[in-house]
């Protein structure tokens, strides 16, 4: 897909229904027509009524099978008590079921039973993504326009591995897309048209409060799939905030009490209060290099550990003390 100079910085329209292109990259724009066309039929407007309000969200279709379709959208707004429709590109709109949602991760699935075909979008990884690669994000259709809106850009920084909430870690993706007030739920793709995540509002990091957030689309595979098997994510909750140790710069690690030699493992930068890891024992500063037989390098590693894992499982954790290698003995949550 070529990349071309543009001069213009209006945005443009199409009044058959192609999405809006409303963002314009320093000056550039990729010729993205075509993956555009390729999910638009894919993305879905998720309205929800109560006697609160009425609102809109952008929504994805994610699975299809011979019983119906799920819609992966945010979390954020949505309840039981609610009454939930979904808008499809053919401007039917259909009742939808809540299946589960995780306000964690911002991930909420949704259930119809379409009497029309409906394709399941293309997921892709985002684990090979780089900094600087070109993005895009659809949303649903606002009430004024019969188009979505595309908002182009780029990936702010590589992958990181945050506490989203005081309990759960997740893989959080930042890039320079414009957000709307329907772009919540809305999918973040490549210049294939894979999707790679899902932006979200719930996820905060200050040190990246300028961006736009996306859960990413490997994280929010393993939180959909359990939705849809299970309804419920029941993870196990540990309860410390860290840093890599592979990210921390040598000059800083002796302000961390770190062994200069010391280059795998999470160092610990919080340790939320009555969580399992304090009743434990775990300090700030400790580095957790170990759980059970596994062996713990990163926040990543530290994540796919618990998401197998279930509340009051017992787990030895091995950390790294000031030079002395300890275990202490945790029971998640």
């Amino acid at each position: 897909m070529s990349i071309v100079k543009n001069t213009s910085t209006k945005d443009e329209t199409d009044n058959s229904g192609t999405a809006i292109i409303s963002h314009t990259v320093h000056g550039y724009t990729t010729e993205l027509t075509d993956a555009v066309e390729k999910v638009q039929s894919k993305i879905v407007t998720v309205n929800i009524f109560s006697e609160k309000m009425n609102k809109s969200l952008t929504g994805v279709i994610y699975a299809s099978n011979s019983n119906g379709t799920y819609i992966v959208t945010s979390a954020s707004l949505l309840s039981e008590e609610e009454t939930i429709t979904v808008k499809f590109d053919n401007n039917i709109s259909l009742k939808a079921e809540l299946i589960g949602l995780d306000k964690d991760t911002d991930v909420a699935v949704l259930f119809v039973k379409p009497e029309f075909d409906t394709d399941a979008i293309t997921l892709g990884d985002s684990d090979i993504l780089k900094t600087g690669e070109y993005v895009f994000a659809l949303s649903g259709r606002p009430e004024e326009t019969d188009a979505g809106i595309a908002s182009f850009g780029v990936i702010s920084s590589n992958i990181q591995t945050v506490a989203a909430s005081n309990k759960h870690i997740s893989e959080v993706l930042f890039s320079d897309v414009v957000e709307t007030d329907i772009t919540d739920g809305a999918p973040l793709f490549n210049v294939n048209g894979d999707m790679i995540g899902m932006l979200t509002k719930e996820v905060v990091v200050t040190s990246y409060s300028k961006y736009s957030a996306a859960i990413s689309i490997n994280e929010l595979k393993l939180v959909a799939d359990e939705i849809i098997s299970s309804e419920v994510v029941d993870r196990g909750y540990l309860g410390v905030i860290g840093r890599n140790i592979s990210d921390i710069k040598a000059y800083e690690k002796g302000s961390y009490g770190l062994q200069l030699d010391i280059a795998d493992g999470i160092l610990v930068t919080r340790v939320v209060e009555n969580s399992p890891a304090m009743q434990a024992g775990i300090l700030m500063n400790d580095v957790v290099v170990g759980i059970n037989e596994n062996e713990v390098r990163s926040l990543k590693d530290l994540r796919n550990f618990l998401y197998n894992a279930k509340p009051e499982d017992s787990v030895n954790i091995t950390l790294n003390r000031f030079g002395n290698l300890i275990t202490v003995t945790v029971v998640l949550q």
